[in-house]
């Protein structure tokens, strides 16, 4: 799903709003976006007392800091170094978020006005998604804000559908929603459970979904290597859909080999997420 696609979409919803739809609640008008399902793997279920993990939908008033890099450049090709940094330094827009229920598994993020809608099972698969900004908005706020919102929805935790434990770790194969286009595998362990509190390590892995990438003047560029550097640890209240706290962080380089030998396009992306309550 591409952030200019979703852009222009939201252009039309903006349209049907300001046309005043005959509908009390405008959003019910947009049409859904289909989230790819991903794929869940139970690598240990780990020790102790074993209960799955499920999301109760509950109200929430949160607050969650996005950033999202991308940089590119050409490098000499015997400069290349191929390991993904460390993201530093990086600008963080602070979104806060209030979170209702719609209807049975349909929960809505509102903030500032701009409102999110998703469509998820208890174990936190999201299967559709709507979107409404704001009458009035400029493209530029509806462009960061999306993708501030994707990215929210992107690093929320998905969970196994068994029941584990202390230890217990899984994997989440997925896409990447918006201008980043990458396949993510999470790696999440559980570990410490404290009722309906549970900590899990974060851990991800990225590669680009498209190995090649034409260019404007018709010649290509081929993904010869990537890595990624993650970082994170997140506390999660299962009676509420967003993490209550910790940060999730990672910056995936990827190298590109193009029509001169002498040059490689190395590229980096980040995406860090940070609960602030």
């Amino acid at each position: 799903m591409s952030l200019r696609r979703i852009t222009a979409t939201l252009l039309v919803a903006s349209a049907l709003s300001l046309a005043g739809c005959s509908s009390p609640d405008p959003i019910e008008e947009i049409p859904a976006f289909a989230v790819d399902s991903p794929d869940v793997n139970l690598i240990s279920n780990g020790e102790g007392d074993k209960q799955q993990l499920v999301y109760a939908f509950s109200p929430q008033e949160s607050e969650i800091a996005v950033n999202y890099a991308a940089n590119h450049a050409a490098v000499a090709t015997d400069k290349v170094n191929a390991e993904a940094p460390t993201g530093e330094g990086l600008e963080e827009t602070t979104l806060p978020l209030s979170v209702s229920v719609v209807d049975g598994n349909v929960a809505e993020f509102n903030t500032d006005g701009f409102r999110m809608r998703w469509h998820m099972d208890v174990q936190g698969q999201v299967e559709e998604i709507k979107l409404l900004p704001p009458d009035g908005s400029s493209d530029e706020t509806r462009a960061t804000t999306e993708r501030a919102l994707l990215q929210i929805m992107s690093t929320n935790p998905v969970f196994p559908v068994e029941p584990v434990g202390v230890g217990a770790q899984w994997s989440v194969k997925t896409r990447t929603l918006g201008d980043t286009n990458m396949l993510r595998t999470t790696t999440y362990t559980l570990t410490s459970r404290d009722g309906d509190t549970v900590t899990l390590d974060v851990q991800v892995q990225e590669e680009p979904a498209k190995k090649t990438l034409e260019l404007d003047d018709g010649n290509k560029l081929t993904a010869e290597d990537w890595s990624t550097t993650s970082s994170g640890t997140i506390t999660v209240d299962l009676t509420k859909l967003l993490p209550t706290a910790g940060e999730n962080t990672a910056t995936t380089r990827t190298v590109y080999a193009g029509p001169n030998p002498d040059f490689k396009v190395v590229q980096d992306m980040t995406t860090a997420t940070t609960y602030k309550k």
